[in-house]
């Protein structure tokens, strides 16, 4: 089992999905949930890592600020931002009216 250390707190609850702990604190992370090693990390993502972070269908969204970002959950990859008026944490309900959160 791995260590990691963040070079800041960690202050939202991380996720976990399909092995992976996606957490955001000085940066937004990815984590091997069996090794403890950093798959990905995103510098520019969680300006106000207040906001939790959601997943759906290889997607990781933030909300910071009041920014929205979408990012792949495999490399980190930033795929898109959108500022808003709303400061909120994101939440994903799909075309049946289910929400991911």
């Amino acid at each position: 089992m791995g260590l990691f250390l963040a070079s800041s707190k960690f202050l939202q609850s991380p996720i976990f999905v399909n092995g992976v702990i996606y957490a955001g604190a000085d940066k937004l992370y990815a984590l091997d949930a069996k090794k403890g090693s950093i798959k990905w990390s995103q510098s520019n993502a969680m300006a106000v890592p207040y906001s939790e972070i959601a997943h759906y269908k290889g997607w990781i969204f933030v909300g910071f600020g009041n920014t929205m970002q979408a990012h792949d959950a495999n490399t980190g990859t930033k795929k898109w931002a959108f500022t808003t008026d709303i400061y909120s944490s994101p939440f994903i309900v799909d075309k049946n009216g289910y929400g991911y959160k």
